[in-house]
């Protein structure tokens, strides 16, 4: 590893990254790499549910590699321990080091996230319940760690929702967020134009008295109809936007016609007192 690395002296960091490095070397592509490992922690995370690359990922890592991966995903938890975005920093790391152009990202560190959650939530009453969390471009999370860890225990009566228009990020925040009990959704889709392309439901549960978390993928079907209904409302507001324009422009011309009849009554009077 590189000692100009910004986060080399990070032991749970350099660990990690060094271990990473021996899984993605055989491979060359450290993104895709990284993202395969990605769906690995999900396949675990969803209890075995979601398994979109376990046969392509099995052929291309066998079992020397799966063991390797099996490794990282249990460094990662220990290293995620107290909302750490372990995840995000080792992403950031690779990219910094082999200029991936796939990982070209940067994400808010974690105590200006921290200073964010703090003045966002400010003194609202986490004994609150149902209350709604949302990061509009959530990265790999770290901004719905930090103020999941404001809740505390109480964190699981709440909503959290992270968005990001890159894939890789959803799957970072989903991770993240099983590892640390934060119920919620992650939104793969473009918080400008709400177009939608995949989403996660992060599902909570008890299991031997302890809170667990598990993911949950959104089938096309719901995704399609999330699209289908925001294109609705966006045809129905511009429809009521133009109904709207019309009506203004409407008044304006009334407005004006008015103002030349007054005109010209008022020189008609003027032309009447002269003669008078």
């Amino acid at each position: 590893m590189k000692e100009d690395s910004i986060f080399v002296n990070d032991p749970v960091v350099r660990s990690f990254t060094k271990e990473f490095e021996r899984l993605a070397y055989a491979q060359g592509n450290y993104s895709q790499v990284f993202e395969d490992f990605l769906d690995f922690c999900i396949y675990y995370l969803s209890l075995g549910l979601i398994n979109d690359n376990g046969e392509r990922l099995e052929k291309t890592y066998k079992e020397a590699g799966l063991k390797q991966m099996m490794m990282l995903f249990e460094m990662l938890g220990d290293g995620s321990d107290d909302f750490q975005d372990l995840l995000g920093t080792v992403y950031m790391e690779i990219s910094s080091q082999y200029k991936a152009s796939a990982m070209g990202q940067f994400f808010t560190p974690g105590n200006i996230s921290a200073m964010i959650s703090e003045m966002i939530i400010g003194d609202v009453d986490t004994t609150k319940e149902g209350l709604k969390i949302c990061d509009p471009s959530c990265g790999s999370g770290i901004m719905v760690l930090k103020a999941a860890k404001k809740f505390g225990d109480r964190r699981h009566l709440q909503r959290f929702t992270g968005i990001d228009l890159d894939r890789i990020c959803c799957k970072m925040c989903a991770v993240n967020m099983a590892l640390n009990t934060i119920p919620g959704e992650v939104f793969h889709a473009n918080s400008l134009s709400l177009e939608h392309y995949g989403a996660y439901s992060l599902m909570l549960d008890r299991l031997f008295g302890k809170w667990i978390t598990y993911i949950v993928k959104w089938p096309s079907e719901r995704i399609d109809a999330i699209n289908e209904r925001i294109n609705q409302d966006f045809q129905q507001s511009s429809e009521q936007q133009k109904e709207a324009i019309e009506a203004e422009r409407e008044r304006q011309r009334e407005e004006q016609i008015q103002k030349r009849l007054r005109a010209k009554d008022e020189k008609k009077g003027f032309a009447a007192t002269l003669f008078d």
